[in-house]
């Protein structure tokens, strides 16, 4: 075989085959790093495709003696790569049984046959060069807003706006002031992320919700009618809501700071704050708060069991005993807590690119769930007439709540549950739509919106807020027949997301009305007589303070708005 010398073309065209994976990498990660996915994971990633892509383009350019042909083969190879699943949906023209192994072999002979037959264009050297400087300027195109970030923390550009507020000045607190005297009731907190609380449900969507506190007041809950606070987004509100010394250290001062700020320009102002902290963008600067969760590991102190069941891993850690992802169920005492922190980072990142490549092919071999899979409660399911069309997510939901239910966990037990249920509508991916379950009220079928009218939530919420609640009060039902004395926490994160200026228009609201909403909260709570009796609702930030101080020990927590224990 004829020897190739290496040129400074050559060398020109070998870097830019390294970076082409890297492209869509980068892309990808600027999209969605709000789902808490670290940027060294995707280095990682991106590295072992690069590496996959530079030895292919090696053994091409030394069979064909053409570097340029090589360029081509696995630029179209990369392309083939990241758009398998649509060209596999494509060819097989909805025949569920087409192999994917076909799929695969036309996609190699076309992306070869294609290449080789861009070889008989005339100036092919020049046209080469022209694709590898492209491929250079698209990876910096991709990477540099991903790593900014990170470069701007490690020299500083970006200044801190509040010293006294900073993550770094912030310990987490890991002690608790326990009395053992104290009565253990099992604790079931439904973080119902998305819902919109009662007055705003009336004010924007003309519905007073009168039969659902007539319902909700015959099982004991106490209402919160009004309950609403600044906190707009999951990775905002969750620190507030589980974590007051560090809501009262840290994070009262940042959420003031955004609280004119809807979702989308909150997240900015946030990144912003936390990049000279972790050198990293938000949400990473939650690694001060997420491995020592207050309200989990002051419950573990008591001697309560803590299940954690999750949907993703960027908002919270599970810290004790069973935690549930999907349709897994994690043992924490048989991984190390160095691991157990990373397990929803780990899933994030590999989810990403396993649902947008052929990597989707071994999914199940990527996943970094550790565990063991879920009882069958299909009965139990099947009692709750859901459609078969919304089974995926609520489904997984309710068969790990109801796992953690009846026994796997243990008594006294504390169990975290995020529901989603409410969440789904706002959250639409039309290349994904794992968490699309929007409900017609008149028919009860599944519909999804068209894109151009995404932004009418005065239309679609309401029926979705109605077949939220009525599920949710479902599993309550389930809760209250095996264990009648629970206090159960009803609580929203947020109300509705609203990110642009194009959005608040599309709806027929203003910026203010936009707030108001997106901050309101639903917010109910239960608590037996023998427990306490609550001589006032309880605001959003002062329940799990609330729970803490009668369960754990008294005094552990300053409250900011109750008034009934003083």
């Amino acid at each position: 075989m004829k020897k190739i010398k290496l040129s400074g073309a050559d060398v020109f065209l070998s870097v830019s085959s390294l970076l082409i994976p890297l492209i869509p990498i980068f892309f990808l990660y600027s999209k969605n790093w709000m789902e808490g996915i670290r940027l060294n994971y995707t280095i990682y990633i991106g590295l072992c495709l690069a590496a996959i892509g530079l030895l292919l383009y090696l053994a091409l350019r030394t069979a064909s003696q053409n570097p340029g042909f090589a360029l081509v083969t696995m630029v179209l190879f990369w392309i083939a790569f990241w758009t398998f699943v649509p060209l596999n949906r494509l060819l097989a023209r909805g025949n569920s049984n087409f192999p994917m192994i076909m799929t695969s072999i036309i996609v190699l002979i076309a992306v070869v046959a294609i290449a080789y037959a861009l070889t008989i264009l005339p100036k092919r050297s020049f046209a080469y060069n022209v694709v590898a400087g492209l491929i250079c300027l698209l990876f910096l195109f991709n990477s540099v807003p991903s790593l900014m970030p990170t470069i701007r923390g490690i020299t500083g550009e970006v200044k801190d706006t509040d010293d006294e507020s900073a993550v770094g000045n912030y310990s987490p607190r890991l002690d608790w002031t326990v009395d053992t005297t104290l009565e253990h009731s099992n604790v079931y907190y439904f973080l119902l992320d998305g819902m919109v609380g009662f007055d705003a449900m009336e004010k924007y969507f003309g519905d007073d919700q009168v039969e659902l506190k007539k319902r909700l007041q015959t099982l004991g809950f106490v209402i919160n009618e009004s309950a609403s606070f600044n906190g707009g987004g999951t990775r905002f509100s969750v620190p507030a809501l589980t974590q007051p010394n560090f809501y009262d250290t840290v994070w009262r001062g940042v959420l003031n700071k955004a609280s004119d700020k809807v979702w989308w320009d909150k997240m900015s102002l946030v990144e912003n704050f936390y990049a000279p902290q972790t050198g990293l963008p938000s949400p990473v600067f939650s690694d001060a708060f997420k491995p020592h969760n207050e309200t989990f590991e002051a419950f573990i102190d008591a001697g309560y069991r803590q299940a954690t069941i999750i949907n993703e891993g960027c908002t919270l850690y599970p810290l004790d005993y069973y935690y549930y992802y999907g349709n897994i169920a994690g043992d924490m005492r048989l991984i190390d807590e160095e691991d157990a922190e990373h397990v929803g980072e780990y899933n994030a990142a590999l989810d990403l690119y396993s649902n947008s490549s052929v990597l989707a092919l071994f999914k199940s071999d990527l996943t970094a769930k550790v565990g063991k899979p879920l009882k069958n409660w299909q009965n139990e399911i099947d009692k709750l007439d859901l459609d078969p069309d919304m089974y995926d997510y609520p489904g997984r939901f309710i068969v790990s709540f109801l796992d953690a239910l009846n026994g796997s966990v243990g008594e006294p037990r504390f169990v975290f549950c995020d529901s989603w249920f409410a969440h789904a509508f706002s959250d639409i991916d039309y290349t994904d739509n794992e968490y699309l379950f929007i409900v017609d009220e008149e028919t009860g079928e599944i519909i999804q919106p068209i894109p151009s009218d995404i932004h009418n939530f005065i239309k679609y919420y309401p029926p979705q807020h109605r077949f939220s609640i009525n599920l949710t009060l479902k599993l309550v039902d389930y809760v209250l027949q095996s264990d009648p004395d629970a206090v159960i926490v009803l609580q929203a994160d947020h109300g509705i997301h609203v990110w642009t200026e194009q959005a608040l228009a599309e709806s027929g609201l203003n910026y203010s009305q936009a707030l108001e909403i997106n901050y309101s909260t639903f917010s109910a709570v239960r608590i037996p007589p023998q427990y306490g009796a609550l001589t006032q609702p309880l605001d959003p930030l002062d329940i799990t303070r609330w729970l803490v101080n009668h369960f754990v020990g008294a005094e552990n927590y300053e409250y900011l708005y109750y008034k009934g224990d003083r």
